[in-house]
Parts: structure tokens; sequence; C-alpha cells
């Protein structure tokens, strides 16, 4: 799965909390992370 590939490459990164989520944004919200939506997300 792609999504492996740009978790794999994050952590290599330096980033720590690195998170694979296989239902998508769906799964996300649904989990309790927080979003933004609009002018915000930029």
């Amino acid at each position: 799965m792609e999504c492996h590939h740009a978790a794999r490459a994050a952590a290599k990164l330096g980033f720590r909390e690195v998170f694979i989520m296989p239902s998508g944004i769906m799964g996300w919200v649904e989990a309790g992370k927080p979003t933004i939506k609009g002018e915000a997300a930029l």
C-alpha cells in the first residue's frame, strides 16, 4: 500500500507519531482525531 511507503518515509525524516489509518479520513474522525476545515487548513 502506498500509505505504508509514506509512513516509512515520514519516520525516516524523524517524525515520531506516524499512523496508518486503513479506514482513511472516516477512520481518523471515528478515532476522535482532530480535523480542520476551510481556510484554517492552509
